[in-house]
């Protein structure tokens, strides 16, 4: 807990923006992001409140500090909001850090415990 302290202080004090993604992410509930790309490659981010952080690349699983800077990368990637739809999300995982995305599924809990999901597979031509 005193590490998660000092990191989101540090965040306040180097980056301001990063420092309201961080407090946002703090109020989600539980957070699971999916990308598949045409490559074959798998990744996974989840976050569970309170700190609970896991990012996931093929079969290489990691948590703790280097899972939260790379959960609290995609969230701010994303920018979630709960108005969002599956094509606009997903354009900005394809626009930004995996254009060859063929399959996202963004699964979303807020603090009052809806689920909100957005799933979205590339179409064959």
């Amino acid at each position: 807990m005193k590490h998660l302290l000092i990191f989101f202080l540090l965040l306040l004090a180097f980056t301001p923006s990063a420092h309201v993604y961080a407090d946002e992410l703090m109020e989600a509930f539980a957070i699971r992001v999916y990308v598949e790309t045409a490559e074959g490659d798998t990744y996974q981010w989840s976050f569970d409140n309170p700190n609970t952080y896991e990012y996931q690349h093929n079969d290489r699983v990691i948590r703790g500090e280097s899972a939260e800077k790379k959960v609290t990368q995609m969230y701010e990637q994303l920018d979630i909001s709960e108005n969002h739809t599956s094509e606009s999300l997903s354009r900005r995982i394809i626009d930004g850090p995996f254009p060859t995305a063929e399959k996202i599924d963004v699964r979303y809990r807020n603090g009052e415990s809806q689920l909100f999901t957005w799933l979205w597979e590339k179409k064959v031509d």
